[in-house]
């Protein structure tokens, strides 16, 4: 008997797709229903099945917890960037070790499935994206260990049966409980006190918490948290106790700043908090968690220090997905977050081009260099961006009216 996190899943399958103007004239609809007998006749039951299901990124319709109540995901159709974010967020969520995409028998550890069908190609830059960094080493596995791919209905059935034991810790994540340094905390916002008021400016730092880092990158986030603290901003991050998102961190808090951030008890179950926080934010989930991190920024660095692995990305699409949102965004989150702005300016640190794919997947769904993201190479230029948007003259869309969407 399999032993999921939430009850009566067994054999239900999420098929992640949304029913989109552009499969009017395709062949699309007519594989749907395909896809769809072919899973009826072989017994499992379906959500989704219409591609009328919207998925926001928290609430009672968060992603989170449609990932609970699924057994196995089928990525299926053209991908919109919600698609694109879904399957970066479950690849993130099985490196992680999310407990909501896991299951037991026999008292073994096992991966839900996950599956992308019939249109590899359609993923094909996300793909390039998520090996380039692989092979740079922020990403302990290859995107074929944790994402599936099937062709045809006898190779789907195939992925769908497939049993594959989750590993046993974070790849690359982390220091160990056993620290004395750091800490774990219980779900809730947790304040130091060091400052009475929180600073006006606020930049949100994406960047890989990976342990396989270059002295290059490692130097690059100390000096944009560096740069960070002697002005007196607010870093904000997903407050990381290892590589790039801890040397970020301590540049920050070691010159005077003030270190705001998020972090879920999953993650926390493999590491602690960094010391020397001013605001940590335990939330339940990673939509959660990047949700607090981007509303209350005023700045987004892509890539602080020049690297950045699968959650970097998965934090950029839903940064994509808030802003094309827009003012719907706002509606399903804390009454304390409707005084920020969805629009933000995104700077990405393209040093040695590891976000081209990143960069050409944006464009192909309508995100465009200089209008909704700068590229620059280096923590220089990361600093010489956030100079002229505050002196307005970074040129990115300040709202929705300029932003195209």
């Amino acid at each position: 008997m399999r032993i999921y996190t939430q009850p009566d899943i067994e054999n239900v399958v999420r098929i992640s797709s949304e029913h989109v103007d552009k499969w009017e004239d395709s062949s699309w609809p007519a594989l749907r229903a395909e896809l769809i007998a072919v899973l009826k006749e072989n017994g499992y039951r379906i959500r989704n099945g219409t591609g009328d299901e919207r998925i926001k990124l928290i609430g009672s319709d968060g992603v989170q917890n449609h990932v609970k109540r699924s057994a196995a995901y089928v990525f299926f159709g053209i991908p919109t960037i919600g698609e694109l974010l879904k399957v970066t967020s479950l690849f993130v969520g099985l490196q992680t070790l999310d407990p909501d995409l896991h299951y037991f028998e026999d008292e073994v550890k096992y991966r839900k499935p996950v599956i992308i069908y019939g249109n590899k190609v359609g993923y094909s830059h996300l793909i390039k994206a998520l090996n380039r960094l692989h092979k740079e080493g922020t990403i302990g596995q290859e995107v074929e260990k944790l994402i599936h791919f099937a062709e045809t209905p006898a190779q789907l059935m195939e992925k769908l049966n497939l049993k594959v034991k989750a590993q046993d810790s974070i790849h690359g994540h982390g220091k160990k409980l056993d620290d004395e340094d750091g800490q774990v905390l219980d779900i809730g916002t947790h304040k130091a006190g060091k400052y009475p008021e929180l600073p006006d400016f606020r930049v949100c730092g994406y960047t890989s918490a990976s342990r396989v880092q270059d002295e290059k990158s490692i130097t690059e986030a100390y000096k944009l948290g560096k740069y960070i603290g002697d002005n007196k901003f607010a870093l904000v991050s997903g407050l990381g106790y290892i590589g790039l998102m801890n040397e970020l961190h301590k540049g920050a808090v070691e010159n005077g700043g003030c270190s705001i951030g998020s972090n879920c008890p999953h993650i926390l179950s493999q590491e602690k908090l960094p010391p020397g926080w001013e605001e940590a934010y335990i939330v339940p989930d990673i939509y959660s968690r990047m949700d607090v991190m981007f509303m209350p920024s005023d700045f987004i660095v892509i890539a602080a220090g020049g690297r950045g692995g699968g959650g970097t990305m998965q934090e950029y699409l839903a940064a994509l997905l808030l802003m094309s949102l827009g003012k719907l965004a706002m509606q399903v989150r804390d009454k304390k977050f409707r005084e920020f702005s969805p629009y933000k300016p995104i700077v990405i640190d393209n040093r040695k081009g590891i976000w081209d794919d990143l960069i050409a997947l944006s464009e192909s769904h309508g995100f465009y260099e200089n209008q909704h993201f700068k590229v620059v190479s280096g923590t220089d230029e990361v600093i010489q961006a956030i100079e002229d948007y505050r002196a307005g003259k970074l040129g990115l869309c300040p709202d929705e009216e300029n932003c195209g969407f």
